[in-house]
Parts: structure tokens; sequence; C-alpha cells
């Protein structure tokens, strides 16, 4: 998927798949979906708030990652249940946590830690090149992602020199985070895109 920038084509790893990163919980949730239908289920398995379970499971229907059943029983106990894509999605989504350090899990489940990750070049990239290719994300909200990663080993900082721009380059954790990521991007970004 390419997007347009100041008249150029731009490649896009992360596309539409930026909305579901911008859940913090998307991740976690669509992977627990796998073994829990539940609201109350969810809530045991990942310790999120009810509010922020229902703010990430609205999204994820949004995206067609799963449906609501509004269940049975008196009161009505509504049930969540995967899509078909969303079973791709889900076991993508269980494959990156299964590779996230415990260390490293608050960072990478970040806003833009994985769109980041995922449009960094392996040799490097300028903080220009990845601003550039998520137009969506402001320069202050690309500096603290930066940070972040950058406190958390997962991208080197380098200069040429002590006047040079900084080059942003992935560390080998971050590279296998980043082909899990793509992987989801992929998925989400072929499905949106029908």
């Amino acid at each position: 998927m390419s997007t347009r920038f100041r008249g150029r084509d731009v490649t896009e790893p992360v596309g539409r798949a930026v909305a579901f990163w911008g859940y913090r919980w998307c991740a976690p949730i669509a992977a627990a979906l796998h073994d829990h239908d539940r609201f109350s289920t969810l809530l045991s398995a990942t310790g999120i708030s009810r509010n922020a379970l229902s703010r990430t499971l609205a999204r994820l229907e949004a995206l067609g990652i799963m449906v609501r059943n509004t269940g049975y029983g008196h009161p009505l106990r509504p049930e969540y249940a995967l899509t078909d894509y969303g079973k791709i999605v889900s076991a993508e989504c269980r494959a990156l946590l299964g590779r996230i350090r415990p260390s490293e899990r608050d960072i990478i489940l970040k806003k833009w830690s994985m769109p980041c990750i995922c449009v960094a070049r392996p040799d490097g990239s300028s903080f220009t090149d990845i601003r550039r290719t998520l137009p969506a994300i402001t320069p202050r909200a690309l500096s603290l992602a930066i940070g972040d990663l950058t406190s958390g080993e997962i991208i080197d900082v380098r200069r040429t020199s002590a006047r040079s721009h900084a080059s942003y380059h992935l560390t080998d954790r971050a590279l296998v985070y980043r082909n899990a990521g793509l992987a989801i991007n992929g998925q989400i970004n072929r499905f949106l895109a029908v």
C-alpha cells in the first residue's frame, strides 16, 4: 500500500493497520480471544480495565477482527468470536506476544512503537524518513516513541559526527518484532482494502 506525501508515492508498511496499533490492548485482546469468549474471562486473562476492554472490543469489531454475539441467559451474557480473518490476526498476535520479553512489553505495545519499528529500515532511517512514512504521527509523538524504543535498546541511535543527523537502526530484537508486526499489518491491510 502506498500513500501520497508531498507529491510522491511512499511505501507505507503500516497502512490502515495504524488503527489497530492505536489501542495498546488490541494485540493482547486479539490474542486472548483465541481462548476466551466472555467479557469476564477476557478481564481475568489480561488484567485490563473494564472501560479499556469495552473500547478495545469495539475497535476490534470495527476492524472486522471479531463479532459480538448478544449471548443468552438473563441477564444476557454476550460472547465474542473471532472472524475467519480475525483468527489469522489472533495467531499473528500470539506469535508477536510470545516473542516480546516481559521487560519490553510496555514499550512495544505503546501506540506508535510497532508502527515505528515496522517502517524503520534495518540499515537505518532518519527521523524525517520515519515521519514521512507515518503521516498520521506528530513530531512529538515520534520523538517520544523513538525515545522509548532507544531507552529499551530496541533501536540504536547512530551519528557519523557530532553535527550529523541521527540515524535510527533496528536491533536484532527489533527485527523479530518487525517481522511479526509486518505480518499483522499485512493481514489487517488486506482485509480493510476489500
